[in-house]
């Protein structure tokens, strides 16, 4: 598929592998190597021996059960970089609800809830030259076939599968071809105007305004009551001190307003 984003059509080369330590690894090393020409190179994986997450964390999956994805992207000098996430975010539930029906939403900024379970999540990720920035990875994780059995008991509580959710027998194949076909609208979207696709986003998040949320980024959890994302797709709370705009970090806590 081509776009203004990838000119060259999207994947503009693909890759498939068996197994692999990282596909986000793969996706830097092969961003390095070619540079501008990468744009819209994919990666796919059955299985990664090394997969992570978000703060250092693994990622846990079984072979030839998810979706293990990452694609390079070279955006322009004004893309704003903290929507990346929430692009690739709004990716993954539209090609979910496609797929199987299955309302998934966005926690903020990079996890794929179904009724409050984590069904995926976005790695994204940068190269340099000096201090230039190169350009993007995003990694795309959805556990998509399997069930409770799929997990090992530390998670099992608190993920779930695309099987699971839709109680149909899913494809792990036929998802990734619906999803590659969302990618590159709402990449462009995120591009082409800000404000509007952050609107569009947060009809998909699992938050709403005045919700309670517990923030944590660095070695600070702060508190406060959720009133939306700005035009960067940062997060702004209305705290006791006052509004706090956060434009990284992990909700630890929420409780929803009644």
């Amino acid at each position: 598929m081509k776009s203004k984003l990838f000119p060259k059509g999207f994947p503009s080369v693909l890759k498939r592998y068996k197994t692999i330590s990282s596909t986000n690894d793969v996706a830097l090393d092969f961003l390095v190597e070619k540079g501008k020409e990468s744009n819209g190179a994919v990666f796919i994986a059955e299985y990664q021996e090394n997969g992570r997450g978000r703060l250092g964390r693994s990622w846990f999956s079984m072979e030839g059960q998810n979706l293990l994805m990452s694609f390079v992207f070279i955006p322009n000098e004004n893309c704003r970089w903290s929507l990346l996430p929430l692009a690739a975010g709004l990716s993954c539930v539209k090609a979910i609800r496609k797929y199987k029906k299955v309302e998934t939403k966005i926690k903020w900024p990079n996890d794929i809830i179904y009724e409050n379970k984590k069904m995926g999540g976005i790695l994204t990720e940068s190269r340099t030259i000096g201090i230039k920035i190169l350009g993007v990875v995003v990694g795309i994780g959805i556990n998509v076939k399997g069930g409770k059995d799929s997990f090992p008991e530390e998670i099992l509580s608190i993920a779930t599968t695309m099987e699971e959710a839709s109680n149909q027998k899913c494809s792990v194949e036929e998802f990734t071809d619906v999803l590659l076909k969302e990618i590159p609208d709402s990449f462009e979207s995120a591009v082409a105007n800000s404000k509007s696709f952050v609107n569009e986003v947060e009809n998909f998040l699992i938050h709403q305004k005045g919700d309670a949320i517990e923030i944590s980024s660095g070695e600070n959890c702060v508190s406060g009551n959720y009133e939306g994302l700005n035009e960067n797709g940062e997060i702004v709370l209305n705290t006791k001190s006052g509004l706090k705009i956060f434009n990284c970090g992990e909700i630890v806590r929420m409780r929803n307003a009644k």
